[in-house]
């Protein structure tokens, strides 16, 4: 089986046609999606849609928990998600809702590997460390299975556990990776609609009969980029006033912390 995983496409249409197009021109046999389709930018019908369609194997995020107050606002802080996300819960059409709404927060795919979006122990912590990895490994390892994806970090990496040693390395992805079958991975394909920190656009493919990742960045067209901006202001309107004090804090608090380390 060749599985095209992918995650956190947060309504960019275009990053999610990158993916489609990908999928209708190679050889994949089944399209995963790790959440968080909305939130964001000003394309969440038609991305909700894309995944009903083409028959993707979905499971929630935590812009979606937050869409269906199963999680707390503060659960995250940033103005634009929490601004984006009211909009879109007056342009997201009511079958769309009961949609995202039906889907499961995880979920094993055909008794071979579990799908995440953030951690197991919910939707919104960042795995981001090898210590935060390890609990995620070890309950791995107790449920059975070697390999679980995951995504909401939007940064493509592997995370390994080697159980002798319980040691727990991780390679950021840049390029194809093989797995050992001994070993335990939390492995993570980026971000098909939101870059952030300078990495592009990536998703990848996971071959069960190599036992490999094939890992595939990628970067919109300048009149995809146009396109995008222009839906994004067509739906989330443009400057406004009373969004600044809330801006404003953001920033400095990311100040403050930034010159705290």
């Amino acid at each position: 089986m060749r599985y095209l995983i992918f995650s956190d496409v947060h309504a960019n249409w275009w990053g999610m046609h990158h993916v489609l197009r990908f999928a209708d021109e190679n050889s994949i046999d089944q399209l995963i999606f790790l959440g968080d389709i909305i939130g964001y930018n000003g394309y969440p019908n038609e991305c909700v849609e894309a995944l009903q369609k083409n028959n993707v194997i979905a499971i929630q995020g935590n812009h979606e928990g937050l869409l269906l107050k199963h999680l707390p606002q503060s659960t995250c802080n940033s103005e634009r998600a929490q601004y984006t996300l009211k909009v879109t819960r007056t342009v997201l059409t009511h079958t769309n809702y009961e949609y995202l709404k039906s889907l499961p927060t995880q979920l094993v795919v055909n008794s071979s590997f579990i799908i995440i979006h953030a951690s197991f122990r919910n939707l919104y912590e960042t795995i981001n460390t090898p210590e935060k990895a390890y609990f995620n490994l070890k309950h791995l390892t107790q449920q059975g299975y070697h390999i679980a994806f995951f995504g909401h970090t939007h940064r493509a990496g592997v995370y390994t556990f080697q159980e002798n040693s319980q040691q727990v390395t991780y390679t950021p992805l840049t390029k194809n990776f093989t797995l050992e079958e001994k070993g335990y991975y939390l492995i993570n394909p980026g971000t098909a609609g939101e870059p952030r920190n300078q990495l592009p656009l990536s998703f990848l493919v996971f071959d069960t009969n190599t036992f490999s990742i094939e890992y595939y960045p990628f970067e919109l067209s300048e009149s995809e980029e146009k396109e995008l901006m222009r839906q994004n202001r067509e739906v989330f309107g443009g400057f406004k006033m009373s969004r600044v004090p809330a801006q404003i804090k953001e920033k400095l608090k990311k100040i403050y912390y930034s010159l705290s380390i």
